[in-house]
């Protein structure tokens, strides 16, 4: 059985992991049984076990956590991947060359650019909160990122940029 034309698994010959099209989420071999006994409960048993067997024997798919921690994030100029959750445009993206730090929230990125790159706050600290709302401030980052995320959770849930430089 070729492990790219497992239902409902697929395998994108660029990236080293199985796509549940069911899930829109990605998946190691180690987590496949686990996956399928929890989530695709009406796959045959025997069906299952011949899908883990040959999920979790290929050369091309990352196997353990520890293999995913090492797998480097896509470059921001890939396209959108198909099967895993569409792209979000609500992230934020480190502005700083050659940096792929992608985020949700504001806080985790000043939390970013304070440990990675020296950054400090020009807004400082006190001072009128009615002031403050009615100034915009420069950031050195980007905002309305287009970005995907394989994993749900683990060492390969973070967000990374896709389609950048798209029309």
């Amino acid at each position: 059985m070729a492990v790219a034309e497992m239902e409902p698994f697929i395998k994108l010959p660029e990236f080293p992991f199985i796509i549940c099209k069911t899930c829109h989420y990605a998946y190691i071999g180690k987590h496949i049984e686990q996956h399928m006994k929890q989530y695709h409960r009406s796959i045959r048993v025997a069906e299952r076990n011949e899908i883990t067997k040959a999920i979790q024997s290929d050369p091309d798919v990352i196997q353990t956590p520890a293999e995913l921690a090492t797998w480097p994030t896509p470059p921001p100029t890939t396209d959108p991947i198909p099967f895993i959750h569409p792209p979000q445009s609500d992230k934020l993206g480190c502005g700083e060359e050659g940096c792929l730090y992608v985020v949700g929230s504001e806080r985790a990125m000043q939390n970013h650019y304070r440990s990675d790159h020296g950054w400090t706050n020009p807004r400082g600290r006190g001072g009128s909160v009615q002031k403050r709302a009615m100034e915009t401030q420069q950031v050195p980052w980007r905002s309305g990122v287009q970005c995907q995320r394989f994993f749900s959770n683990g060492p390969g849930s973070r967000w990374f940029e896709v389609g950048f430089g798209a029309p």
